[in-house]
């Protein structure tokens, strides 16, 4: 029997707007040999379930719930190809999802989704069928209370059969303002339903109406309006520095104006069957993804804060003199007043990723923060830390240390764990902005090198851009270096090692001095 069970650190107070009672994911199981799903929250929620499809997804909704790591995947049998949890910071819902195998589908009044207690869910989900005909079920599904009281709304349904049974079938997801979708805002419920630029399915009959274009300048996005559920396909082009959507069976509406004084290049523009929408920044910084909310009929897309200066540091740390080269700088003290936050991931109650032989994620990373701060300290390059032994800090709580201590850079280190897969290891190094990216490609070149020339093994797998909350909230370069896996035996291994950390700890030393002395 395969089960998952993770335990998931609090985003804390992830945005400024974002409410005091703002819950966080405790911790999940799933059994995909029975698809019975239990989770749990530190406060009650108020889930929401709907089925959509192509492809066929059962949704569970948990607004205003925080989840802290990259999306979470575990694949699953019987019909169900994968169940993963993500979440949308746009609009601070968290989404546990079960996409189901392409032919397939359930029967919605089948799945349960219940309150076990105050802070408690169960979601079971029944065998998916394989589709023989008609259309599959989509719509709201109910949710019950602990005593069966139905605490959301009943989806609106007709009669189908897969594979045999009777099920249900909605046209549309359940929703009585669903031909008016609201004004995107801050606390909006709105429901996203597709990502990036993987396309959903229009329905058939008239080409969809792009009603407007718009700018929110507050939230740094632009947002598009459609009459009904718009397919699309795009991505960003870096020969043109541009973010196009192409949003295919479509046409421009008669009265649309596009906003002015827009503080990036947006182009709208018709051509044959389809809306292109391209949309640029003046300095050429990477934009996007595109999201899709409300049943498919808004998409947003991010373009980021202006440019903006670095201004000029007044701290207390020691100044330090630029080296010549970067062999200097692993010696050396580079120059400026700078002080390099230094944020070992998770802690306390939170104890990160489990790995194999019940290694956890907090017993790795401590020590290699603690002696990558010894490193720098030694080579004169002051260091402050986001928690000095096991206990819980808050990704706000992190980021406002850095921001209060005026550091340089922040550098959070963590582990890796992936459910399923023990033979993915190596590094990773997550970065978001240009100048995170800078310092992830000479952290992460170090890293690797000083390993190998000390003669262990440690798999490349790439810097990568990412929206984790203390890389994109912080106000300097930040990074988030990923150590290695601790799903894969001969990794689990090595970071067992005081001498092995150690040496990791000497590698990321060494791309922070060299970034220090260049930048």
């Amino acid at each position: 029997m395969k089960l998952t069970w993770l335990l998931v650190s609090s985003f804390g107070a992830m945005l400024a707007a974002l409410p005091v009672s703002a819950s966080e994911i405790v911790s999940w199981q799933f059994n995909r040999d029975n698809g019975q799903l239990d989770f749990s929250t530190d406060s009650r929620v108020q889930p929401e379930a709907q089925m959509l499809a192509n492809p066929g997804k059962l949704v569970i909704l948990l607004p205003e719930t925080n989840f802290n790591r990259p999306t979470f995947r575990q694949p699953s049998s019987r019909g169900v190809k994968e169940f993963r949890v993500g979440y949308d910071p746009e609009t601070r819902t968290t989404s546990l999802v079960f996409e189901l195998e392409p032919s397939y589908a359930i029967d919605p009044e089948k799945v349960l989704v219940k309150a076990s207690s105050t802070n408690r869910w169960v979601v079971k989900v029944p065998e998916p069928q394989i589709l023989r005909g008609g259309t599959a079920a989509i719509g709201a599904i109910p949710v019950l209370s602990e005593d069966g009281r139905v605490i959301t709304a009943e989806p609106t349904v007709t009669s189908t059969v897969v594979s045999g049974v009777s099920t249900s079938t909605s046209a549309t997801i359940s929703n009585p303002t669903i031909s008016n979708p609201p004004a995107i805002t801050s606390g909006s419920n709105i429901v996203p339903v597709n990502s990036g630029n993987v396309p959903t399915q229009l329905a058939a009959g008239n080409p969809v109406i792009v009603s407007a274009v718009e700018l929110d300048k507050q939230y740094n996005r632009v947002i598009v309006r459609g009459s009904r559920q718009m397919t699309f396909r795009g991505g960003w082009d870096s020969s043109t520095a541009s973010y196009r959507i192409n949003i295919e069976n479509a046409r421009l509406s008669g009265d649309l104006r596009l906003p002015s004084g827009a503080p990036v290049d947006l182009r709208v523009s018709q051509g044959g069957n389809f809306v292109q929408i391209e949309l640029r920044r003046y300095d050429r910084y990477q934009i996007g993804p595109v999201a899709q909310y409300y049943g498919g009929q808004i998409l947003t897309l991010p373009y980021g804060s202006a440019p903006r200066t670095v201004a000029t540091r007044t701290t207390t740390a020691s100044t330090i003199t630029r080296p010549t080269t970067a062999t200097q700088a692993q010696t050396t003290r580079p120059s400026g007043k700078v002080l390099v936050m230094i944020d070992p991931g998770h802690g306390g109650r939170d104890p990160g990723a489990i790995g194999l032989g019940g290694l956890q994620e907090i017993d790795v990373i401590m020590p290699v923060a603690r002696k990558l701060a010894n490193i720098l300290e030694s080579k004169g390059i002051p260091t402050k830390m986001t928690r000095d032994s096991d206990y819980y800090v808050g990704l706000d709580e992190r980021v406002a240390l850095s921001n209060r201590y005026d550091a340089t850079i922040f550098v959070s280190i963590h582990a890796n764990s992936i459910d399923g897969r023990p033979d993915v290891n190596g590094l990773e190094t997550y970065y978001y902005g240009s100048e995170g990216s800078k310092l992830a490609e000479i952290v992460h070149r170090n890293v690797l090198s000083t390993v190998t020339a000390k003669g262990f093994y440690l798999g490349d797998r790439n810097t990568r851009s990412a929206r984790f909350l203390v890389l994109r909230k912080s106000r300097v370069p930040a990074i988030l270096v990923e150590t290695g896996y601790l799903t894969n035996e001969a990794e689990v291994a090595r970071l067992r090692r005081d001498d092995y950390r150690a040496v990791e700890a000497e590698g990321i030393a060494k791309g922070i001095m060299e970034y220090l002395s260049r930048y």
